[in-house]
């Protein structure tokens, strides 16, 4: 289960899953996010069904995170080692 909602499922994420897996992540703007059922049948087609509306954390894009640390801040809180 992803912890953080991304504004759209990650395609890596899509490309990880195997054929018959499912993966729960919550996805979408900061106030019209859903829990995400995505399964992959066996022939590789993506399927998602939405569950239930939800509030996370956004999740921070690979480029925002580098700006972070490039300016000696901590990511939640927390110092990385």
């Amino acid at each position: 289960m992803l912890t953080a909602a991304p504004d759209l499922i990650p395609p890596p994420l899509l490309h990880q899953l195997k054929s018959g897996g499912k993966m729960v992540l919550p996805a979408g703007l900061p106030d019209a996010q859903q829990l995400l059922l995505v399964q992959k049948d066996e022939s590789g087609k993506v399927g998602t069904k939405e569950i239930l509306a939800v509030r996370f954390s956004q999740l921070e894009e690979p480029s925002r995170l580098d700006a972070i640390r490039k300016e000696g801040r901590t990511l939640g809180g927390y110092a990385e080692p």
